[in-house]
């Protein structure tokens, strides 16, 4: 793929502001700025410790200066079903600290530090990345929060004062509803609520900061309700499990209790005729490869990296069933791993981009395709982290 592209405005493409909707957004500007506070002091172990902020290249793209809470949207904004009332059970022992995660007994959970900055250039780039795409092609956003606010009770959070913050409140109070406001054809697919209504299931690795591959179906399903499209039954996948699993908690901490409760990795794999082939960091083009591959032999630590041959640069799905079939673009970290295998039900061409190495340009690739849809597949903790937001940028602009 060739460089990144210009960023060139198309005619017609661009959405004016009428004059009552402009004080709208202008009323509501000062309500944003409280969701921003909110979430910045009510981590839940207190007030988080300033952060540098390197600048930030500018984007040819209207600033984002005060995004807007739901409060202030004449429409709220896309939920994914109420929340489960159910809690999850509180773990009995208080929580270990360890570079980058805590430990719980025997699982690891990431924190998450809402960077308001960084969240606001995450929202800018989103929005200017639309406005990027050849006419009739839609962009999805899927943010995947960590297990953290998913698999422990609120209740455990506060009273053991963990320092991060409300991933629910920066997602669904403030990223989405922000993008309903500067651009709403962005299509966000919230997931949080399904997740945590799934608590008691397998959906995220105990000894790994990733979510499973049964976690991931149930953001699939989510993803289908937004489109429109019905998913597929978990039950149409041939499973295949392997135990074993250390992930990366484990190989940070050697944890004893993690030794000792080794994770499982199952696979649900479809039936469809595929040809899956990916590009290394390197430039070398490897063919003839599983979509999810077997895992027998594979080194403890390794077992994750069976889900598209791990994280490369481009990958490109053929599903020989769907003759004259829909393309779609995937752009992703490690989170889409797990996630692409279930879209081949509904796309004779996936193209996958991780956008920490890939040298190219996303709309031209849309464009070159014929792609109907972009999908933005990332986890919360990158929404967070200038560098990584500002690497989704450059595969846009």
């Amino acid at each position: 793929m060739g460089p990144g592209r210009a960023y060139v405005p198309r005619p017609g493409r661009k959405r004016p502001v009428p004059g009552k909707i402009f004080l709208l957004i202008a009323a509501v500007a000062a309500a944003i700025a409280v969701v921003a506070a909110i979430i910045l002091l009510t981590n839940r172990g207190g007030p988080e410790k300033g952060q540098p902020s390197p600048s930030v290249p500018p984007v040819s793209l209207p600033p984002v200066a005060s995004p807007q809470p739901a409060s202030g949207v004449s429409e709220p904004p896309l939920q994914d079903g109420p929340a489960s009332a159910a809690e999850p059970p509180a773990p009995l022992s208080p929580p270990e600290w360890n570079d980058g995660f805590i430990l719980v007994e025997e699982s690891g959970y990431q924190t998450y530090k809402f960077n308001e900055e960084a969240t606001n250039r995450y929202i800018e780039t989103v929005a200017g990345a639309e406005e990027q795409l050849p006419e009739g092609c839609t962009l999805y956003d899927l943010i995947v929060p960590t297990a953290l606010d998913i698999m422990l009770p609120e209740s455990y959070i506060q009273a053991q004062q963990i320092n991060s913050s409300d991933q629910r409140k920066a997602i669904e109070d403030y990223i989405f509803p922000s993008l309903s406001i500067w651009n709403p054809q962005v299509r966000s697919v919230p997931v949080f609520d399904t997740l945590r209504s799934h608590f008691d299931d397998y959906i995220y690795f105990r000894t790994d900061r990733h979510w499973t591959q049964r976690g991931a179906y149930y953001a699939y399903e989510q993803f289908c309700k937004t489109k429109g499209i019905e998913p597929f039954p978990l039950d149409h996948f041939e499973a295949t499990s392997y135990e074993g699993f250390w992930g990366s908690f484990y190989q940070q901490s050697s944890s004893g209790e993690m030794q000792a409760n080794p994770d499982t990795v199952e696979a649900f794999t479809s039936a469809a005729d595929t040809a899956f082939s990916f590009t290394t960091t390197e430039g070398v083009t490897e063919e003839g490869w599983p979509v999810i591959q077997d895992g027998t032999g594979y080194a403890p630590e390794n077992l994750f990296l069976i889900f598209m041959a791990g994280d490369q640069p481009y990958e490109e799905i053929v599903n020989h069933d769907l003759p004259d079939g829909p393309a779609c673009v995937v752009v992703q970290e490690s989170f889409g791993n797990p996630f692409v295998p279930f879209l081949v039900e509904h796309y004779q061409y996936i193209y996958v981009v991780d956008y920490r190495y890939y040298p190219g340009n996303v709309a031209q690739l849309a464009e070159d395709t014929g792609a109907q849809d972009v999908l933005l597949l990332n986890s919360i903790r990158m929404t967070s982290s200038e560098e990584l937001v500002d690497s989704l940028a450059s595969v846009f602009f």
